[in-house]
């Protein structure tokens, strides 16, 4: 959360700045103005997109070990590890939705653009 607060007052003391050389994603040529929320909001989709896709995967995960193991010791590893998965989905799901309800604009940072 303290990060979330210092990103967005970053964000807000820096509205444009210059690129030196063209973006990934832009335009390529000349150099282009680009506003930091984009990056900060990019950054944070990817994040909680790679954290949905990680978990998921470890879910599938231990459930092919948990289908191919024999042994009692291995079936209980399994079993912990989808746990731990299905938590940490869980606690991210939970904070989307914790940010979303204190402020639905800390998810949409564009309209973080300060009025100067």
């Amino acid at each position: 959360m303290l990060l979330l607060t210092i990103t967005q007052k970053l964000a807000q003391a820096l509205p444009k700045y210059k690129l030196l050389e063209p973006s990934v994603i832009g335009e390529t040529g000349t150099a282009v103005t680009v506003e930091l929320t984009d990056y900060v909001q990019r950054i944070y989709r990817l994040s909680v997109t790679l954290g949905a896709v990680l978990a998921v995967l470890i879910i599938v995960y231990a459930g092919v070990e948990y289908i191919l193991s024999f042994k009692i010791t291995s079936k209980e590893a399994a079993k912990k590890r989808i746990a731990s998965a299905l938590w940490g989905l869980f606690l991210l799901i939970i904070i989307v939705l914790l940010l979303w309800r204190i402020n639905p604009e800390l998810i949409n940072l564009k309209t973080l653009n300060p009025q100067l």
